[in-house]
């Protein structure tokens, strides 16, 4: 566990402390940075921090997920697709054995400000290397949970909805690794990997 934790530790700083001389934007995607109007982007990430089915932790276990989005570039300054995350725990309590699974499904919106952050503040983030973001997730979540005594059993839906910061930094023209900090798909922290189509 201390090496996952160190692992995602790296990851997340690696993703956040990237910072360069600025770009000049090139439209109609595909221009060099790491978000443009126009990109078509798969992202497969891991979620951390939140026990599927609420809280941070449910009997005494760390909740983890998977989950993937598809992003569309409407303009250089915001994208939409679809999400959905999966994650499952399980464990033995007092004789029984439980286990939940919950898995969320939704649209999400983001603003990237890397070049308004540019030029408003005057820093010199690399816009080649660094996308910067925030993110709305809208959906739902489905939980179903097993337990020896079939009593307790029981399936249920509710909404799925959250926002969250995040940043991908680009490692090569096709691949980018990423970290997103917020409630949204089943976690409050996320790292991954994206790939630009």
């Amino acid at each position: 566990m201390k090496k996952l934790c160190t692992i995602i530790g790296l990851l997340a700083m690696f993703s956040f402390s990237a910072q360069a001389q600025s770009t000049v934007r090139v439209d109609g995607g595909g221009g060099g940075l790491a978000y443009d109007k126009g990109d078509k982007i798969i992202q497969l990430g891991l979620g951390l921090g939140r026990a599927v089915g609420g809280g941070w932790a449910y009997g005494g276990g760390l909740g983890i997920s998977f989950n993937g989005a598809f992003e569309y570039g409407l303009h250089e300054y915001f994208s939409v697709g679809p999400y959905a995350a999966f994650g499952r725990y399980s464990y033995g309590f007092a004789f029984e054995d439980y286990s939940l699974t919950a898995v969320a499904v939704g649209a999400r919106g983001s603003f990237h400000y890397t070049s308004l952050l540019n030029e408003i503040a005057d820093t010199n983030i690399d816009e080649e290397k660094l996308d910067l973001y925030v993110s709305v997730l809208l959906g739902l979540e489905f939980f179903s949970t097993n337990i020896d005594n079939d009593l307790l059993n029981y399936n249920t839906t509710r909404f799925d909805g959250g926002a969250l910061f995040g940043g991908r930094y680009k490692l090569n023209p096709r691949v980018a690794v990423f970290s997103e900090l917020g409630y949204a798909g089943l976690s409050v922290w996320t790292i991954g990997v994206s790939f630009h189509l």
